[in-house]
């Protein structure tokens, strides 16, 4: 004689209530975020971007730099080989524009210590926010500082 008696066990339902629970949080996350993404994601690769260059000075012990392109709106990380700097990555920005780059000739180097060149402030606009992100020059800290609607 079968005693197996069809049903769903508590564990079951909260499962399924969760995951069901994740979907709409990531849909209600999605739908909010009305236009900002580009700007995140763009600020978002560029800092990652920028402590990418500034590790590869420590590893490397070699002088790297991060130079802004304000016409093709994107950016150049080269490394110092002898005297020569050789390009390490191209990025070119997709619907985000380089406004400001708060640094002498527009560009932040870092020694092979990964101590940046001096402090520095970039701008990034899509059409309609704007965000920054701002390099210590004590620590070398590379961080995101403001995102807002134009």
């Amino acid at each position: 004689m079968n005693t197996k008696k069809a049903g769903v066990t508590l564990i079951e339902l909260i499962i399924v209530l969760s995951v069901i629970g994740i979907c709409l949080s990531a849909a209600a996350l999605t739908l909010s975020g009305g236009g900002n993404t580009g700007i995140v994601n763009a600020l978002k690769t560029l800092q990652s971007d920028m402590r990418g260059a500034r590790h590869l000075s420590i590893n490397e012990s070699v002088y790297t730099r991060i130079s802004f392109d304000n016409i093709n709106h994107g950016y150049f990380i080269q490394k110092r080989v002898g005297t020569q700097y050789e390009l390490v990555e191209s990025v070119k920005l997709k619907g985000v524009k380089v406004e400001v780059v708060s640094s002498p000739n527009k560009m932040i180097s870092f020694t092979e210590r990964g101590t940046p060149s001096s402090a520095c402030t970039i701008t990034l606009s899509s059409k309609s926010h704007i965000g920054k992100i701002t390099v210590n020059v004590g620590s070398g800290r590379v961080k995101i500082t403001e995102i807002s609607k134009k």
